[in-house]
């Protein structure tokens, strides 16, 4: 990749002696300097059609932003 992905994705979850569970969080948001930048992601593959997954991540987006009044 010919840039730089910054801010796009973490892990989240809990951490036990007896019981782990991670998960990846493909939607986020990161307000700073009065600013909310809002991150989601998806995945391309063999059957993928591109408006479909365009409407996911818009959907996803649109959660999100929900939640910020946007």
């Amino acid at each position: 990749e010919g840039f730089d992905r910054g801010f796009y994705a973490g892990v989240i979850g809990c951490f036990g002696a007896q019981h782990t569970e991670l998960a990846v969080a493909i939607r986020s948001a990161l307000y700073t300097d009065k600013k909310v930048y809002v991150y989601a992601a998806g995945g391309i593959v063999t059957g993928s059609v591109a408006q479909t997954e365009w409407d996911e991540l818009s959907n996803k987006q649109k959660n999100i932003m929900s939640m910020f009044q946007l």
